[in-house]
């Protein structure tokens, strides 16, 4: 959005979507339910009006930001769960790695003025749950390599376009420095991706 603003030069009404949203379950028709956030609440009940169907529900919000950081942040979270499940962890592993994860994305919220109740909503818990533990994720695919050992050089030539977890990756290392924060479990996953460490460091230094 901080984009878009700085390249158009008049004022627009902004919108976006964000939330468990996996494309194959919607061309399902699978009941489905997202986050939208828009500068306009009157534009957010048109493009309700256009978007809603007896399986897909839209729920307008004001917080593009708390939104925009729950469908970016979610994607790195998603490669640590899918380093956990590649190194042979248990559900529970899993469910305390979720946990944390959304931890630290309220962390980020916090600094950056989102809205706990996006953070704690579908935009943030929901897509974080559902990319986590739901095997269509791209960035979960290339996190379980990770977990399996494979080197990220390797992982990447087999990738057209890395998954956007890794952009976000080391996004999210520069927001950490700026702005002081703790995020452990996002600084363990930036080491395995980027620094070689083990997949077994995942969750060392946490709590």
């Amino acid at each position: 959005m901080h984009i878009i603003k700085k390249n158009i030069r008049h004022d627009v009404t902004l919108a976006t979507l964000g939330g468990p949203n996996f494309a194959h379950d919607l061309a399902l028709q699978a009941t489905t339910a997202t986050t939208l956030a828009t500068t306009s609440t009157a534009t957010g009940h048109a493009l309700k009006k256009i978007l809603d169907n007896d399986y897909f529900t839209s729920f307008i919000s004001t917080d593009l930001i708390g939104t925009q950081i729950g469908g970016a942040f979610k994607n790195v979270i998603a490669i640590g769960a899918g380093i956990a499940h590649g190194a042979g962890a248990y559900e529970n592993t899993r469910a305390y790695l979720i946990t944390q994860g959304l931890a630290e994305i309220s962390l980020l919220g916090q600094a950056l003025g989102a809205q706990p109740e996006t953070i704690y909503g579908l935009a943030g818990l929901g897509d974080l749950v559902l990319c986590c533990t739901g095997t269509q994720s791209r960035n979960f695919k290339l996190g379980f390599d990770l977990g399996q050992k494979i080197s990220f050089e390797t992982i990447t030539a087999t990738y057209s376009h890395l998954p956007e977890g890794i952009n976000t990756l080391t996004s999210l290392e520069q927001l950490r420095k700026r702005y002081n924060l703790t995020l452990p479990l996002c600084q363990n996953i930036y080491n395995i991706v980027f620094q070689n460490a083990l997949p077994t460091t995942l969750l060392q230094n946490i709590g």
